[in-house]
């Protein structure tokens, strides 16, 4: 009973030791505890009933220190790792990166587009004058859902080409909310000049591939628009259509 006593009272005296450091690190404090135990273990030793007790203590308590610096770096050298490996997967070239090329394509086709025309028209309002070909007589509405273009825009278009005498804008005798277009004689002339060089034109945009390699282009191109067309600020819509252009009972805005 008396050994057991002086184990008590040792071990005491050694949690004395362990924590009479206040305001260490945990570092400090763990090295602190490794040099307690074996100290304690030194003065048990002849004890035979505490000794295998501390001295099981002893190998957990060595075990299970290590310095915190080395934790640290290892914590840190591996998270670096993760970092590059996440990184180099993402990273893309910028000049292979999708919405770049059809930024580049854009700039060549409007290039060759006024290269090729040279008729003081732009592509939008090319495409307006086609779309007035095949559909005289739509309002304004559905003139921006065939092209692709917000309403205000279309209505802009719609102005300057009246100014340049290329469409009459009328309005219907039954509202005066909206204007129906139809091409001028000049218009209409100027589209038969353009259609011929838009086949140039063509012609020209794809002449660096082949055959194969023209058709799978368009293709995908086609499929690409079709698929993403919501994602446009203004969505094609060629099914839209509106019974305005019925009404026979119209004057043009300049009579």
């Amino acid at each position: 009973m008396k050994e057991l006593s002086d184990c008590r009272s040792s071990s005491t005296s050694g949690e004395k030791k362990r924590t009479g450091r206040k305001g260490a690190s945990s570092t400090d404090r763990r090295s602190l505890s490794v040099l307690n135990a074996r100290s304690l273990i030194d003065e048990i030793r002849p004890r035979k009933g505490c000794a295998k007790l501390f001295f099981r203590m002893e190998r957990k308590t060595l075990a299970g220190h290590q310095p915190h610096g080395e934790n640290v770096n290892r914590r840190v050298t591996a998270s670096s790792r993760r970092v590059a490996k996440s990184s180099d997967a993402l990273f893309i070239d910028v000049y292979d990166e999708p919405g770049h090329l059809i930024r580049r394509a854009q700039q060549i086709a409007v290039s060759m587009f006024h290269s090729t025309m040279r008729n003081g028209v732009t592509p939008i309002q090319y495409c307006v004058l086609r779309v007035l070909q095949d559909h005289p007589g739509i309002d304004q509405v559905t003139l921006a859902k065939l092209c692709a273009l917000d309403t205000s825009t279309a209505a802009d278009l719609a102005v300057r080409l009246d100014e340049r005498g290329l469409l009459r804008r009328m309005m219907p005798m039954k509202s005066k909310r909206y204007r129906l277009l139809q091409l001028t004689p000049e218009g209409a002339a100027l589209v038969k000049r353009l259609v011929p060089s838009a086949y140039v034109l063509s012609r020209r945009l794809l002449q660096a591939l082949n055959k194969k390699e023209q058709g799978i282009f368009l293709r995908l191109l086609k499929k690409f628009v079709h698929l993403n067309n919501q994602e446009s600020r203004a969505p094609l819509d060629r099914k839209f259509s509106r019974l305005r252009n019925k009404d026979s009972n119209f004057r043009s805005e300049h009579a």
